[in-house]
């Protein structure tokens, strides 16, 4: 029967202990070395790059923290990911007024959050749309002067 033997993991050192399994005509001794790792969220992830969010369970929250208690460059491929382009989300999560950017642009946050709205969302280029009109008005004029001068 497996017995529960407390142990005291230091913060700030790493602690070694031997794990003995007994119960066997061999009994095996396995070193066991505990530190604690820093999170993923301590490493700059660079330009164009997130850290991955969004692991919830248990069993892969490993993935979400870096080797050693320092995240080092050796850690930049399980913490950080490609960031999102914000063209990836509907035009409808922009605030009302504003139309959703389709030029590249990036989230800071993957996937995209409420705070990529500043980044992501932007005032409607209206003066495109103004000259556009103008410019159909001006020939349909001119398509119409030309014709009552072809019936005198």
């Amino acid at each position: 029967s497996g017995m529960t033997v407390p142990i005291q993991i230091s913060n700030d050192s790493r602690s070694n202990y031997t794990l003995r399994v007994q119960g066997s005509a061999q009994p095996w001794s396995f070193p066991v070395e505990i530190i604690k790792v820093a999170s993923c969220n301590t490493l700059k992830c660079g330009h164009g790059k997130v850290h991955r969010t969004g692991i919830l369970g248990a069993e892969v929250v490993q993935a979400y923290l870096c080797l050693e208690e320092n995240c080092t460059a050796k850690d930049k491929d399980r913490c950080c990911g490609v960031a999102p382009t914000c063209d990836i989300m509907e035009d409808a999560w922009c605030p009302h007024g504003r139309e959703l950017r389709r030029d590249g642009g990036l989230c800071t946050h993957d996937p995209c959050s409420d705070d990529d709205k500043t980044i992501c969302c932007r005032e409607p280029l209206e003066h495109h749309h103004l000259r556009h009109h103008h410019h159909t008005n001006h020939s349909k004029h001119r398509h119409h002067a030309n014709h009552s001068k072809h019936r005198h």
